[in-house]
């Protein structure tokens, strides 16, 4: 079973990562938890069933006491380089919430401690906008064309309203 650590109590973890990870049982642990608000963790352990000992006001104390297989790092992204290099040296692969890091630089520190340790490193986007949603229809409308043309297609010798055109040279 792979042990489970989440850096940050906050909404999304609430209501994305910490019900994703408790929702692999006997393949996932939810096994610590750290934040700077003694307040979240209470919540989120409770709702988790994450134990007291194993709630951090310090994600550094967590990763050495806890042997945690991954880590989710979801805090605010000035946090995510410190945050995340400290998952990757302490032995754990990381998913963290986008975006990776607030500079380029940042990024590369980053992924470099990912390659030196051997670990994954996972960018995460669990918020949709208004642009994902109409980026998704519109990706959808392309599959539902792409699979009317084929039906077409299928049809021998089909004439159009027109009379002049067949199958063989439609398109949608």
């Amino acid at each position: 079973m792979l042990r489970a650590g989440i850096i940050g109590c906050g909404g999304i973890t609430e209501r994305r990562h910490a019900p994703v990870l408790t929702s692999f049982v006997g393949h996932v642990e939810l096994a610590a938890l750290a934040d700077v608000s003694e307040a979240r963790l209470a919540l989120i352990g409770d709702k988790y069933s994450v134990s007291p000992a194993h709630r951090y006001t310090d994600y550094e104390a967590m990763l050495k006491n806890e042997s945690l297989d991954l880590v989710h790092v979801c805090t605010p992204h000035h946090l995510h380089k410190p945050q995340a290099i400290a998952a990757l040296q302490a032995g754990s692969h990381v998913l963290m919430e986008k975006p990776i890091a607030t500079t380029v630089e940042e990024a590369d520190h980053i992924i470099e401690a990912a390659d030196h340790a051997g670990k994954k490193l996972t960018i995460s986007h669990n918020q949709w906008t208004l642009t994902d949603l109409l980026v998704d229809l519109l990706i959808e409308n392309a599959k539902f064309r792409q699979s009317t043309k084929q039906t077409i297609n299928k049809s021998d010798n089909q004439q159009f309203p027109s009379g002049d055109r067949t199958n063989e040279d439609s398109t949608l």
